[in-house]
């Protein structure tokens, strides 16, 4: 029975890292400048945006992807905090 919820135990850790990656893979692919922002999704999509709303959305990109971090951070501190020690 302890095997079971020992693998349980590690899946969901993998899991939670996980999603721990993905928002600092953000980061890593985020571009610096608004410019360079606005010209990738013109290339995306055909859009065109300007460079203000492009610095506007790279700025609420930032903040969801640090939030994102903090958040799945405190999700695996728990995890850590709260699994019971054989």
């Amino acid at each position: 029975m302890s095997e079971i919820c020992c693998r349980k135990t590690k899946a969901g850790l993998r899991t939670k890292w996980a999603g721990l990656i993905l928002p600092g893979a953000a980061f890593f692919v985020m571009p610096k400048c608004p410019m360079c922002l606005a010209a990738y999704i013109a290339l995306a999509t055909g859009l065109s945006v300007s460079v203000p709303f492009a610095a506007g959305l790279r700025t609420a990109m930032v903040v969801f992807a640090t939030g994102a971090c903090f958040y799945f951070s405190l999700r695996i501190y728990q995890h850590l905090k709260f699994q019971k020690s054989p």
